[in-house]
């Protein structure tokens, strides 16, 4: 098989406008928006999203996560709390930061994964094939980075424009940079074309 392997094959089913308009106001940051309206449109499988207000577990989001909750069920996808693991190796749930994907048992294949792989280490190659797959990146970007040939910074400023910089949630590959970017292009105009809002604020930052 081709490493560059075309992980969305559909266009996305109808979003209803009401479930846009209510993430368009939800308390997101903005690149969290056009990540989880990437899934809606069945442009990522899953994506990790963020909260404008960060808090611990120790702490209260009640409100803020009953909202984000509301608003994902309204998009059609499930969502859950996003554990991650401290530098003692201690799991530490945010309140802020939240899994969506169409799948629940998606969510809990992944939370299970990363659970297996911080106890083999954490930010192994392992780690971020598991990763990388469950929120879409393509094969090709996956294998470039654990063999050390994704572009570097400076590569990617020789030809990305600004725009295109804000959607870019992988590191490209050094052979198949040209493939990857026509997957953002098509994550772009579906996120353009069913709200020009959230597009407008993803590009601005």
């Amino acid at each position: 098989m081709h490493l560059f392997e075309k992980i969305f094959r559909r266009n996305g089913e109808h979003v209803p406008q009401n479930a846009v308009r209510a993430l368009e106001h939800a308390p997101l940051v903005n690149q969290s928006k056009m990540l989880a309206l990437a899934v809606a449109l069945d442009l990522k499988p899953m994506s990790m999203i963020s909260s404008t207000v960060f808090k611990f577990r120790s702490e209260s989001l009640v409100g803020g996560s009953v909202e984000i909750t509301s608003v994902m069920q309204a998009l059609g996808l499930k969502c859950a709390p996003s554990p991650f693991m401290d530098l003692d190796g201690k799991e530490v749930v945010s309140c802020s930061e939240f899994i969506v994907s169409k799948s629940q048992e998606r969510i809990d294949l992944f939370q299970r994964d990363m659970t297996e792989c911080f106890r083999r280490g954490l930010y192994d190659a392992h780690y971020h094939e598991v990763f990388g797959r469950a929120m879409g990146f393509p094969e090709t970007s996956i294998y470039a980075w654990n063999h050390n040939e994704t572009l570097t910074n400076e590569e990617h400023d020789e030809f990305l424009e600004p725009e295109e910089r804000e959607f870019l949630f992988f590191r490209l590959s050094r052979q198949y940079w040209k493939e990857e970017m026509r997957y953002i292009h098509q994550l772009m105009a579906g996120v353009r074309k069913t709200s020009p809002r959230i597009y407008l604020d993803a590009v601005q930052g």
